[in-house]
């Protein structure tokens, strides 16, 4: 089966960007495709990835901190991707997706208020 990984952009490292690794886990051959992708503390971690970038990529670059200015070209470049030569479909509004996250508490702090998710794992039925 040929799958491809789709996910908005890579411009910082959080709870998505766990996901996406944990797919990768999943499906390592699957290269990902984002609309645009910045360099930043994490990114050793996606260096070695088979990432590619939309055609908004020069534009993201050369924008610096002006780079909101995009926003309504997402759509554009997003239909520009072509997925036609992978298997797995894509995920339409009412299909039901369910992700569950698992979260304990190590009890190290009396002020814990807010749970590290820091081991993302899905699981496929």
């Amino acid at each position: 089966m040929k799958v491809a990984i789709a996910h908005e952009f890579l411009t910082q490292f959080g709870g998505a960007e766990r996901v996406l690794l944990a797919l990768n886990e999943i499906y390592p051959d699957a290269p990902i495709y984002v609309l645009v992708r910045k360099d930043f503390k994490q990114d050793n971690y996606f260096k070695n990835l088979n990432i590619h970038t939309s055609s908004l990529q020069k534009w993201f670059n050369l924008l610096g901190k002006r780079q909101k200015l995009l926003l309504s070209f997402y759509p554009y470049a997003i239909e520009q991707f072509n997925f036609s030569e992978f298997d797995l479909g894509e995920i339409k509004k009412d299909d039901k997706v369910q992700i569950e996250f698992r979260v304990g508490d190590k009890g190290d702090s009396i002020y814990d208020t807010a749970a590290l998710i820091d081991d993302v794992r899905l699981e496929f039925n």
